[in-house]
């Protein structure tokens, strides 16, 4: 008996024809694809994983349709299958993921200023319009070079717009998102807002300039943890083995903070700094002594995929019942986080 599913070949919607099966994921499928309406390429995902959208889903469409900017990736439709569950269909892949790039060599300075800027510029029209992307992580953001440097494409804005319910951070129940690149407040099941995502941009320059994340691969409940304990080191060495200035650290380290209200508040404002940041010239390399890193915990288990797959409310139970106050952010006292601007490590 034949799947109900489209498959390759099938026309979706009338308008989007599928191809290949490219990849799965916790909450469905990819296909490349046609868009029968111009015969240009795009990449199809059926949510089959993902209980079938709200009645705002065609408000949210036209919202996220709206969204055009050079560094975001374009929305070319959505659609409602026939059992109800619905997809999406977007801009085809384009160069590499920053992951990608960032295995390949160290990123110097000057592109980790001008990558996060592409990335601000994004948000900074996402969250004017009401989006709030809430899975900003190196996989949804391309890289490609242009004529004048790197070029950035940040893909993913309005998916959860389209699929959850309000600013909560979960769809169908699930958690979304990269566990490593999660903001304490989505962990929790708390409203998101512009703050979120810019945790994760803070996140994003931490991986491109040390080459490391401060929050390590483990299970579940230990990867949470970290996000609301771990100490965010200001770098002092970038992996491309130049000086990281003060003022960029400090970004990082602000950006990163546990707690949303301590973070910039919005993207212009900390996209204004880093500009500040890339008009110098950069100070030259110091030969002088670096501090070294402190010992890593040692996590076990691996939580590494692109979805948490957690139903939230579940996870919060289990933290409350942890008997840490610190996952109780309705009723946290302002010092059971990690004051970062009294206490912030350095790292080379």
């Amino acid at each position: 008996m034949r799947s109900t599913t489209p498959q390759a070949g099938d026309a979706v919607a009338d308008r989007f024809r599928l191809g290949a099966l490219r990849d799965r994921d916790a909450f469905g499928v990819w296909h490349d694809g046609t868009d029968l309406a111009t015969g240009g390429a795009v990449a199809v995902r059926l949510l089959v994983g993902v209980p079938p959208p709200t009645r705002r889903f065609e408000v949210e469409s036209r919202r996220v349709m709206g969204l055009q900017h050079a560094c975001l990736g374009r929305l070319h439709g959505t659609f409602r299958l026939a059992d109800g569950r619905a997809g999406y269909a977007v801009d085809p892949p384009r160069g590499d993921t920053l992951g990608e790039r960032c295995a390949q060599a160290p990123c110097p300075l000057d592109a980790v200023l001008r990558i996060l800027d592409g990335v601000l510029a994004a948000l900074e029209m996402c969250h004017a319009a009401g989006v709030v992307h809430r899975d900003v992580r190196p996989e949804q953001v391309r890289v490609f070079d242009g004529p004048d440097g790197p070029r950035v494409r940040l893909d993913g804005a309005g998916v959860a717009q389209l699929f959850s319910d309000g600013a909560a951070p979960a769809l169908g129940g699930v958690l979304y998102g990269h566990p490593q690149f999660t903001a304490p407040e989505q962990w929790v099941n708390r409203a998101a807002d512009a703050r979120t995502d810019l945790y994760a941009v803070g996140l994003l320059g931490y991986v491109m300039v040390s080459g490391r994340h401060f929050v390590e691969p483990g299970s579940p409940l230990d990867v949470c943890r970290r996000h609301f304990r771990a100490q965010r080191p200001a770098p002092v060495r970038s992996a491309s083995g130049e000086r990281v200035p003060p003022d960029l650290a400090a970004a990082l380290v602000r950006a990163a903070h546990p707690e949303a209200r301590a973070r910039f508040p919005d993207a212009a404002s900390l996209r204004g700094v880093l500009a500040t940041i890339a008009a110098r010239t950069p100070a030259p390399l110091d030969s002088g002594e670096l501090m070294d890193l402190d010992p890593t915990i040692d996590i076990e288990g691996e939580l590494t995929g692109g979805s948490i797959n957690l139903n939230a409310h579940d996870l919060e139970a289990m933290l409350v019942r942890d008997g840490d106050p610190a996952f109780s952010m309705d009723e946290a006292p302002d010092d059971t986080l990690i004051d970062l601007d009294d206490d912030a490590t350095e790292w080379s």
